[in-house]
């Protein structure tokens, strides 16, 4: 069978189970055991990455760092990356999810490898979801090219989820915890201590309180979170305590930034933007300091720092602050959760110069209008609405509707000025304007990426 017909057969459980024995980490796991993937995988180094707001990110940031050290110590071996973005954020659909890094770049699975996967699956068990496919597939892969690293994301929390399945990581990521998935993550079981986390409690739960891994690398989290997390994971390496990142400039080019480790320091140049990707270049970095230090990876410690200065530097993500033109810049940031939109509104503001143009294309901006956003991003949305920026609100891409009514009252009573809104059979001419007399745009929302393919240079 081919993958639309194994996803096809996959495709009759859309919602996530209510039942705990109907999780997808244990489907996962019978498939893995009877495949004999899961003993396979004992012997494939790999990270698993969990969180809210980062992941793919980070994830990408520590691949390139180690593809660079497999470079310099003469390691002949990839790294497998296996990554979620949304569908929406790529224009190849799947094949997005699985990536491998060398020292000569980063390539997609190609469809014929994903052909010969797909005609090696077993026969399916009832009530397999289409998440225990994918990571099969990818688990798969990565023994069969023998990478030197794999790196997986995990999906919707991690107690639960299939990347909990893969035996025994030498690393498991932490980025920081928001609110996404409440209302699928409940805190069901959990002790006194987290559920005084309020709203982050079944997030911090399901991702932070179950780990399997001995090094967890955590990202900056709020005060109360942190304790739980120190809690429940004896071997942290914790943001702002273990290690640390500070931006020292940045613009559209990309930002130059610090970090520091335990016992050794750096400067790079990343080609992202925002203090945010500085706080996920730094996770990664730890992670591969950390992974060395324990005998993970043979290798002088300059060699080290070397791979993490290089690999950073070169590290490109997809959909997140993604520079599609040079003149005028075009920027793409493919996210909506409340963190990535706030990393996203300090990157503005940090890079957008006085009496300069901006056009926001609006799916993200379009979706807080009928939520309640916290009082902190509400500031920070005034800062950049009544910014000496002008100002031009397209629908989120060609073909979608948009209360452009309602839109303008909104963005109008945050900012003391008239605010130009577009409905939707107009965004593509604005935006294509746009390009040629603005002196920024920047493409908002996951949707975005069907716009990508009239500014991509």
């Amino acid at each position: 069978m081919n993958f639309e017909q194994a996803m096809a057969a996959v495709e009759v459980e859309l919602e996530f189970p209510a039942d705990p024995k109907d999780f997808h980490n244990r489907r996962t796991r019978a498939l893995f055991e009877q495949t004999g993937l899961f003993e396979q995988l004992r012997e494939v180094p790999t990270v698993v990455v969990t969180g809210s707001a980062g992941k793919a990110s980070t994830a990408h940031y520590l691949a390139e760092c180690a593809a660079e050290l497999f470079r310099l110590t003469g390691l002949k071996r990839e790294v497998g990356l296996g990554t979620k973005p949304p569908l929406l954020e790529t224009l190849d659909g799947n094949r997005e999810r699985y990536q491998l890094v060398s020292g000569q770049g980063k390539r997609w699975i190609e469809q014929g490898e994903f052909t010969d996967l797909v005609e090696k699956l077993p026969p399916l068990p009832d009530g397999l979801a289409p998440y225990d496919l994918r990571y099969w597939l990818l688990g798969r892969w990565f023994v069969e090219r023998r990478v030197g690293l794999a790196i997986v994301e995990a999906n919707i929390g991690f107690r639960f989820d299939p990347a909990s399945v893969f035996p025994k990581p030498v690393a498991q990521l932490l980025t920081p915890i928001g609110l996404d998935h409440i209302s699928l993550l409940l805190p069901e079981g959990a002790p006194a201590e987290v559920l005084a986390l309020g709203q982050r409690a079944g997030p911090t739960w399901h991702k932070a309180c179950c780990p399997t891994s001995e090094l967890v690398v955590s990202g900056l989290q709020s005060a109360d979170v942190a304790t739980v997390v120190e809690n429940y994971n004896p071997g942290l390496r914790l943001a702002g305590r273990d290690f640390r990142s500070t931006v020292l400039s940045q613009s559209v080019e990309g930002s130059r930034v610090r970090i520091e480790l335990d016992t050794a320091s750096l400067e790079t140049d990343l080609q992202t933007i925002g203090r945010h990707q500085a706080e996920n270049a730094a996770q990664a970095a730890a992670c591969l300091w950390e992974l060395w230090k324990r005998g993970t990876f043979e290798a002088a410690e300059e060699q080290v720092l070397n791979a993490i200065q290089t690999g950073l530097s070169r590290t490109t993500i997809p959909g997140r602050m993604e520079k599609l033109t040079d003149n005028p810049p075009v920027l793409l940031n493919a996210a909506t959760g409340i963190l990535k939109i706030d990393g996203m509104m300090h990157s503005l503001e940090a890079i957008l110069p006085a009496e300069r143009s901006l056009w926001v294309c609006m799916s993200v901006l379009d979706r807080l209008v009928e939520e309640e956003i916290p009082e902190w991003l509400d500031v920070s949305l005034r800062r950049l609405l009544s910014s000496p920026v002008i100002l031009g609100f397209t629908a989120t891409a060609p073909g979608e509707d948009l209360d452009t009514s309602q839109l303008a009252a909104w963005a109008e009573e945050r900012a003391p000025k008239e605010v130009q809104v577009l409905s939707s059979d107009q965004s593509l001419s604005a935006l294509r304007s746009a390009r040629e007399k603005a002196g920024l745009v920047v493409l908002l929302g996951q949707s975005q990426s069907e716009l990508r393919r009239h500014f991509k240079t």
